[in-house]
């Protein structure tokens, strides 16, 4: 799969409600210093890379739910499959990712370039409530060979967040998020998923 699929609106609106309620609610995020961490061997250089924090909630991790609140998000990708026609058999990792603006932040900045898993997956962004901070897609993607530092990339593609939105892509292309500027937070949900 090389095209980025976008699904608006993939979810009901009262479930797009109760996913933003929660998550927007009492609910227990987990504070990390970097979104993406600069040392990892499979980080190539972008030009506007900025590090930044992020908050995390675990819902499930290699293949095994660690999270009361997993039952919250799965049927998310039964809709997803109905919509794009194809079987999810894996769950390698699902998560939920909370950023905030960041002082100095301009909205070409973007955390570092990644892929989730070093083998061959799909990734699925939803996003859980309106706001800017764009997904940046780059125009190489990992193959296993040594993508060092060295390797410049150029972005391709940015999505915007829209509540109700979901972004299925292979998950060896090099993406990155962004902070908010205007909104106050930015909340998605990120899958990792084999067919």
């Amino acid at each position: 799969m090389n095209e980025i699929f976008v699904i608006d609106n993939v979810i009901p609106k009262k479930y797009q409600d109760e996913i933003e309620t929660v998550l927007t609610g009492q609910f227990p995020w987990y504070f990390y210093s970097e979104a993406v961490y600069k040392d990892t061997s499979n980080i190539p250089q972008s030009e506007n890379s900025k590090t930044t924090p992020v908050f995390v909630h675990n819902f499930l991790n290699n293949e095994e739910v660690i999270s009361d609140y997993y039952n919250l998000i799965k049927p998310l990708l039964y809709y997803v499959e109905e919509k794009v026609s194809i079987n999810f058999e894996k769950v390698y990792r699902a998560k939920s990712n909370l950023l905030m603006p960041k002082t100095g932040y301009e909205n070409f900045n973007h955390s570092y370039p990644h892929v989730d898993q070093l083998f061959p997956h799909l990734s699925l962004l939803y996003y859980v409530n309106d706001s800017d901070g764009d997904t940046f897609f780059f125009d190489k993607k990992y193959d296993e060979t040594a993508i060092t530092n060295e390797v410049k990339l150029k972005v391709f593609n940015q999505i915007t967040p829209k509540k109700g939105r979901a972004i299925l892509f292979d998950g060896l292309i090099y993406h990155s998020s962004s902070n908010p500027i205007n909104s106050d937070k930015r909340i998605v949900l990120n899958y990792n998923l084999a067919t």
